[in-house]
This record gives C-alpha cells, structure tokens and sequence, in this order.
C-alpha cells in the first residue's frame, strides 16, 4: 500500500484524493475508506449500486424489486441521503392533474410487474364504448399499453 499516494506524511491526516468521479454524499461520506477499498485498491472501482447494495435490491418486497423488473440503477428512484420514499419519474405525464395524488398501486396493480400501469380499470372501463369510439382507429387495441402508445400524455 502506498498510503502517500492520497495522504501527506505529516501526521498521514488530511487525504488530497477527490472523489470527483463518485462524490462522497449521503450515506456514503462517514463510511471508512476500507468499507469500499477493502482489498488496498484505490482506483477503478465499481461505481454501480449494484456492487454493493445487490443484497438490498434483491431483499426488497414493498414493492419486490425484482418480479417488477425495476432496473439496477438505484438512483433512478433514490438517492444517497433517503433510500426510503422512493420517487420515479414518469415518462408518461402521470404526476399532474387528477393523477398526482395517486399512490403507486391504484394504476400499477399487479404487484408482480410495475411496468404496466392499469389504465383501463379506471377509463374506459366498459370494453364496448372504448370499441365503439376507436372504429377507425387502425391498430387499436382495448388495453393499456395501447392506451399509453397513443395517449401519451394522457390526453384524448
């Protein structure tokens, strides 16, 4: 180990290193320097969550991380500072309106895959009319990936 790489031999106090690459915030500035460079390596480094936080993503089950098929990368939903109280961004404009109150289950109900959203058990919810006004729509189908495809933003 060659400790002078990053400290000044006097007192061996005060590293020079930056973490400029992977900043050191939240829960990550008061773990010890040996909890993430336990073998003496210093440099290259996994900087994916999933190095050390598998464990937790694959324990998780409100909601299970896994059968949704949420992705690796934790900060899409958290941050460093609060893991809890997740947020995601939707690409489907769900976070205003009569929507942006909703808690994640009442669209996303199947517990198993929080990829598809529920649209159909809300809207349009008789089969027959939502048939009946998308006549001529070439393509359509009665279900909710079909809503999301056409109805992006939510709009009619």
């Amino acid at each position: 180990m060659n400790c002078e790489q990053c400290h000044t031999t006097a007192m061996w106090t005060g590293a020079t290193f930056t973490h400029s690459t992977f900043p050191l915030t939240g829960a990550h500035q008061s773990l010890d320097c040996n909890r993430c460079h336990s073998s003496g390596v210093y440099s290259g480094l996994s900087q994916q969550c999933q190095t050390c936080h598998l464990d937790d993503y694959n324990k998780t089950t409100n909601p299970n991380h896994v059968a949704a098929g949420f992705p690796l990368m934790c900060e899409t939903c958290h941050n460093t500072t609060r893991w809890s109280g997740a947020t995601f961004t939707h690409t489907f404009n769900i976070n205003s309106g009569p929507h942006s109150q909703f808690s994640c289950s009442e669209c996303h109900q199947n517990a198993g895959s929080f990829q598809m959203a529920s649209c159909t058990d809300c809207h349009e919810h008789r089969q027959s009319e939502a048939d009946s006004k998308h006549r001529d729509v070439s393509g359509y189908q009665w279900n909710s990936a079909s809503c999301i495809s056409c109805h992006p933003t939510g709009r009619h």
